[in-house]
């Protein structure tokens, strides 16, 4: 059985929140490149950071990005 702290979620979970977290601070940020964010916050690729992004979030790290950077040119 898996350690479980006070919200209830398992480590691992919780763990994953605070990569989270900290992925939303370094996309609004900075201009870093997903690759880089990913591998700083511990995924293994900016694909599973942008998967897990997606289903945390609703949106995706770029669509972030340009949310707190609006200055910035969204993809085409």
């Amino acid at each position: 059985m898996q350690r479980q702290h006070a919200t209830h979620h398992t480590w691992p979970v919780g763990i994953m929140a605070v990569y989270d977290v900290r992925a939303l601070e370094v996309l609004a940020d900075t201009d870093l490149k997903l690759a880089a964010i990913a591998a700083s916050c511990g995924f293994a690729h900016a694909a599973q950071l942008g998967a897990v992004f997606k289903k945390t979030f609703g949106l995706t790290p770029t669509e972030h990005r340009h949310q707190c950077q609006p200055w910035t040119t969204p993809p085409a």
